[in-house]
């Protein structure tokens, strides 16, 4: 039956020793025979005492797991990770714990220095060349949101389809201003065998709601610069430079030329009141106050409109003179 007692290594570890003593001197070499440790099983073989040999081919009475080869990052190896892989810890686990000892084989040969993914949402992380495993963290993954592919200009991008799931690090469902944007839920931004990026520059339709809202990137570091809604669509219509009333409707019954193509965002021909009126289509640039003649001719048959400030036709317009 194998008695208890206190030995000592060459070396700092099993891996690497070459020999056992049974003093911290090392002078007196211990007996030829098996050694057991809590972790380890290995060989004290020829030459003992004078010239003593540590079995090369220990074994560690360890535990297998599963887990992905090493990465350089947590992002990277959540991305590009599959656990595929058998290796070995001397934890009680079932997987590794901060302060196991990684293996690649039984007992040998340390895990390299890295990343590994062990779970779906969960790796190890080593460093300092032990197999030591530093600690257990849980991948941190974005928010994922729909949005368009990439658009060159706002315009474009109100009317794309959303069609695409990208990811943010914010905490809203949408991302905005200073929310980083990825292309994958690991937020990874490549490295080993993958093409994961941040969003590109360009302009994103991220909501349908209302007359739909779309995001900018700039800077190329996947960031948000503005998030803007986008203007209502407009319809097209003939109508008058801006006028006062009597320029607008003369007394002798003549009208000016509607020969200016304007946009409203209502839903008839031509704007009525409380539609907004613009000089362009995409809606940002609003008409002038003031007065404008839109269809007729003579006296009480001229329609025509007045607009506040804000470009708003104001309220019982148009209007006949």
């Amino acid at each position: 039956m194998p008695t208890q007692g206190t030995y000592y290594l060459d070396t700092s570890s099993f891996a690497t020793a070459t020999a056992i003593y049974t003093d911290a001197a090392l002078t007196t070499a211990a007996t030829n025979g098996w050694y057991k440790t809590s972790s380890n099983t290995f060989r004290q073989q020829t030459g003992a005492p004078n010239n003593p040999v540590l079995s090369s081919t220990f074994t560690c009475e360890c535990t297998t797991f599963s887990a992905s080869t090493a990465y350089s990052s947590a992002p990277s190896a959540c991305y590009n990770g599959v656990v595929n892989q058998t290796y070995f810890h001397n934890g009680s686990g079932s997987t590794p714990v901060a302060t196991d000892v990684c293996y690649s084989d039984a007992g040998q040969t340390f895990l390299g220095n890295g990343f590994y993914k062990i779970s779906a949402t969960q790796y190890i992380s080593i460093t300092g060349g032990a197999g030591v495993v530093a600690s257990v963290g849980t991948f941190v993954t974005g928010t994922s949101f729909s949005s368009s592919t990439v658009q060159t200009n706002s315009t474009n991008a109100c009317s794309a389809t959303i069609n695409q799931t990208y990811y943010h690090d914010g905490s809203s469902s949408l991302p905005v201003v200073n929310d980083v944007c990825y292309d994958n839920s690991c937020m990874a931004t490549g490295g080993e065998g993958s093409p994961p990026n941040l969003l590109a520059n360009g302009y994103y339709k991220i909501s349908s709601t209302g007359t739909g809202t779309y995001m900018q990137i700039s800077s190329n570091t996947g960031t948000v610069s503005a998030v803007t809604s986008c203007p209502a669509s407009t319809t097209s219509y003939s109508s008058s430079i801006v006028g006062v009333f009597n320029s607008v409707c003369p007394f002798n019954g003549s009208n000016p030329p509607a020969n200016q193509t304007y946009y409203h965002d209502g839903s008839g021909t031509l704007p009525s009141a409380g539609d907004t009126c613009y000089s362009d289509s995409a809606g940002t640039t609003i008409l002038a106050s003031g007065y404008y003649y839109l269809t007729g001719t003579g006296n009480n048959n001229r329609e025509y409109i007045q607009l506040d400030n804000n470009g708003e036709v104001l309220f019982s317009y148009p209007q006949l003179c």
